[in-house]
């Protein structure tokens, strides 16, 4: 191994004019930027499945309306329509914060766990 390299797979080659201390701190925000990003690409794929099975009801929702021959018929889809509707938003925003709620204490704990190793890094090239 030549001493531009290390053997983590997520290090920096050495370079003269980046501390080493410096290269660690850039890791360290690196790992919490692509947790941030991984969370937020999470939220959008859940969002989309979301919404791909609300449309899916929208459309038989038009179906339904279009095929009902009476004013009670048409009534009723509606009113069931909405009723489902309110109850799978309701659901979905529940899941939503979930999801959030989930990312927000796993960055958190990134954040704890890189933050104490550059603490630790710190002090062990202090006292030496």
């Amino acid at each position: 191994m030549s001493k531009t390299e290390t053997s983590s797979p997520f290090s920096l080659p050495q370079a003269p004019f980046l501390p080493k201390e410096a290269q660690s701190a850039c890791l360290a925000m690196a790992e919490i930027q692509g947790e941030a990003v991984k969370a937020a690409l999470r939220y959008q794929i859940e969002t989309l499945a979301f919404l791909q099975r609300r449309f899916e009801k929208d459309m038989k929702f038009v179906d339904a309306l279009a095929a009902s021959q009476e004013h009670g018929d048409t009534y009723d889809v509606c009113v069931d329509f909405w009723r489902e509707a309110f109850s799978d938003y309701s659901n979905e925003a529940g899941r939503l914060v979930r999801i959030e709620s989930k990312a927000a204490a796993d960055a958190a704990r990134t954040i704890e766990r890189e933050s104490r190793a550059f603490a630790e890094e710190l002090a062990t090239r202090t006292a030496a």
